[in-house]
């Protein structure tokens, strides 16, 4: 029998007649590098603050290793913890925040100083040069290292991460995000991160759970978040997409844009196409073709985001900006029925 790291059962919430979290179930496997996505007041954050015991659930139950924890206090739960406002001590040097989590455990003074000196150099700082650093000292960037490393200290069973990326500017959040990522592999911890951002949470997930208005939509790898999505929102949530409303009559397909062909029909009479702009082929074979209008081009580098009028309808494709295409160019453009998602309309 497997048991979980963390486990929510059925999780509710209310703040007033406002219901944040509706029946929520979550299962976090030991040493998953899991991510909770999801727009601005989705209950993101109130899920990971009822993991870590702020919130108190109206219904249901939080387990941590099989054990009920619904009612244990924070300190009782073996959880590290690091969110967007750092929470750094300012009148402390670097060493000293690190070590905090030991000493109000009264743990011995030489530990604390190998310990100190084990997850600055694991944060990638050397305990050499920041070690005696003020905060203040430090940029946006070496702080976020000083705050995991802090939460990593006490050796927690489980490590609570929100949108602990947002005040960092682009670069440096990439960046951390990757040694995020490499820090998880190597101490082996179950990691627990909330974000908006999708990207961030494709590339450092071994599992994403999407949430919006309080509800999970979709739990998945990020291979199938991304290429089978469930619901209309997690498809145009994660990444672009395009949805094009169909209907069965007849035994054949009908579409805003014309007849088309589909790999499978799940016996609805109207759906909508999802195809992603990067599936969409310009001027090239297609079991599914149409002459477009090319709108817009938007020049991201290595592509071309497009956007094309096809009869009174919009399709977005994504094409190597090696392809010279102009606007009022007229092109053919098309997908292949395995490339398309069908979702309910």
């Amino acid at each position: 029998m497997v048991t979980y790291a963390v486990e929510l059962e059925n999780v509710s919430k209310h703040y007033g007649s406002y219901e944040v979290l509706k029946d929520i179930t979550l299962r976090i496997r030991k040493g998953e590098f899991f991510s909770i996505l999801g727009p601005s007041g989705s209950g993101k954050t109130t899920i990971i603050k009822i993991i870590a015991g702020l919130v108190s659930p109206d219904r249901g139950c939080v387990k941590f290793n099989g054990e009920d924890c619904t009612n244990k206090p924070p300190y009782k739960r073996n959880i590290g913890m690091v969110f967007q406002d750092l929470a750094l001590f300012p009148h402390l040097n670097v060493y000293e925040n690190v070590a905090y989590g030991l000493r109000i455990r009264k743990v011995d003074e030489g530990e604390i100083r190998e310990k100190v000196f084990k997850y600055l150099e694991l944060v990638n700082l050397d305990p050499k040069i920041y070690a005696k650093r003020r905060i203040n000292q430090l940029s946006g960037g070496q702080q976020q290292r000083v705050a995991i490393a802090r939460a990593l200290i006490t050796e927690p069973s489980v490590l609570l991460l929100d949108e602990p990326l947002g005040a960092l500017d682009f670069k440096v959040r990439q960046h951390m995000a990757m040694e995020l990522k490499r820090i998880q592999k190597t101490v082996e911890t179950t990691f627990i991160y909330v974000t908006h951002d999708q990207s961030e949470a494709l590339t450092l997930s071994d599992r994403i759970a999407v949430i919006n208005s309080g509800k999970i939509e979709q739990i998945g790898t990020p291979q199938e978040i991304y290429e089978k999505p469930a619901t209309k929102f997690v498809a145009s949530f994660i990444g672009e997409m395009n949805f094009i409303s169909a209907r069965v009559e007849n035994g054949e397909v009908f579409s805003e844009i014309g007849r088309v062909r589909v790999k499978k029909l799940n016996g609805s009479r109207e759906f909508l196409i999802s195809i992603r702009p990067e599936k969409v082929r310009i001027n090239d074979s297609a079991e599914n073709s149409f002459e477009a209008v090319v709108e817009e081009v938007n020049y991201l580098g290595s592509h071309l985001l497009l956007k094309l009028r096809v009869g009174n309808a919009y399709l977005k494709a994504l094409t190597p900006s090696s392809v010279r295409i102009k606007e009022a160019e007229k092109v053919v453009a098309g997908w292949n029925s395995e490339d398309a998602i069908l979702l309910e309309a």
